[in-house]
C-alpha cells in the first residue's frame, strides 16, 4: 500500500471515531470507489457510483442557480443520513450518520476530515 493510502485510509478511520458516524467510504468524483469501512453486505461499487451521481447532479444544478460551489450534500432518512463532502477536486468522503447522531457537530467532525484528506490527495 502506498504511502499516500495508508495516510487516506488513516483519515477514513478518523471519521468513524465519531460515535455516531457508522460507516464511511472515500470515492473519487467519477464514481470508482477508493476505500471503505461500510456494513457487511453492502455493495460498495455501487454506492460509489451512486453517491457520485448525487453529488454531480446537486453541483449541476447549483451551477446552473448562480450559487457556487457545492460544499456537501446530506441525505435525510428514516434510519440515518449519507452525507457526502467535498475532499478536493477529486475525492468525495461519504458517511453514514445514525439518526440519533448530532448532524451539527458530524458536519464540523467530518468537514475537517474532508480537508485533510483533500490536503493529501493534492
Amino acid at each position: 500500500m502506498t504511502e499516500i493510502m495508508e495516510k487516506i485510509n488513516r483519515l477514513l478511520v478518523e471519521a468513524l471515531t465519531l460515535g455516531y458516524v457508522e460507516a464511511a467510504a472515500i470515492v473519487r468524483r467519477d464514481g470508482i470507489m477508493v476505500t471503505a469501512q461500510f456494513p457487511e453486505g453492502v455493495d460498495e461499487r455501487a454506492i460509489a457510483a451512486m453517491v457520485a451521481a448525487i453529488m454531480g447532479t446537486a453541483e449541476t444544478a447549483i451551477v446552473e442557480l448562480g450559487r457556487g460551489r457545492v460544499n456537501n450534500v446530506i441525505v435525510l432518512a428514516e434510519e440515518g443520513n449519507l452525507v457526502a463532502l467535498g475532499a478536493g477536486p477529486i475525492l468525495l468522503l461519504v458517511c453514514l450518520v445514525k439518526p440519533e447522531g448530532n448532524l451539527n457537530e458530524a458536519l464540523s467532525h467530518l468537514n475537517k476530515v474532508a480537508k485533510k484528506i483533500a490536503e493529501i490527495a493534492k
